[in-house]
């Protein structure tokens, strides 16, 4: 599992995903302390990145996923079938382990079909595009009202 987890990480720069157990949650929801743990531990470069928590003693799993990950795979069916797949099939048989196994292959093997490797570059290149454009936009307004100031003082 590790050797996958930073192969992903390497090759797709900064992509996480990540396996904890808690044996309780103590009485919390687990979406509340999957996210509690997603944000304390900064999952994924730019909110890329996953966390498969599972408490065995409650029997709950839940999957939290980073905001701009969520965006590139938008919010597959996967991996709420991943999700219920751990739960009902893994958590019911007592058989954790293989339960994590596939639910974090089944992950990355989505994570793969869904997100370039080279997904920052072509952030950076929108993000140009998008600046680009707001400064042909925002330029072309304040030549147009100097314009119209310089024409309305020839009056």
């Amino acid at each position: 599992m590790l050797s996958k987890a930073i192969e992903l990480n390497d090759t797709y720069n900064g992509v996480q995903v990540v396996v904890s157990t808690v044996e309780t949650l103590e009485g919390n929801k687990i979406e509340d302390y999957a996210h509690a743990m997603y944000n304390q531990y900064d999952i994924g470069k730019y909110s890329m990145g996953i966390l498969i928590l599972v408490s065995p003693s409650d029997r709950d799993v839940r999957i939290e996923m980073g905001k701009k990950l969520q965006s590139r795979l938008k919010c597959t069916p996967a991996s709420k079938e991943i999700q219920s797949k751990l739960l009902t099939c893994y958590l019911k048989t007592d058989d954790l382990a293989q339960g994590t196994v596939i639910a974090q292959s089944e992950i990355i093997n989505e994570i793969k079909e869904n997100v370039s490797s080279a997904w920052e570059k072509e952030d950076k290149k929108a993000e140009n595009g998008m600046l680009i454009c707001f400064i042909v936009v925002f330029g072309t307004g304040i030549i147009a009202i100097i314009y119209s100031l310089h024409e309305d003082r020839k009056y």
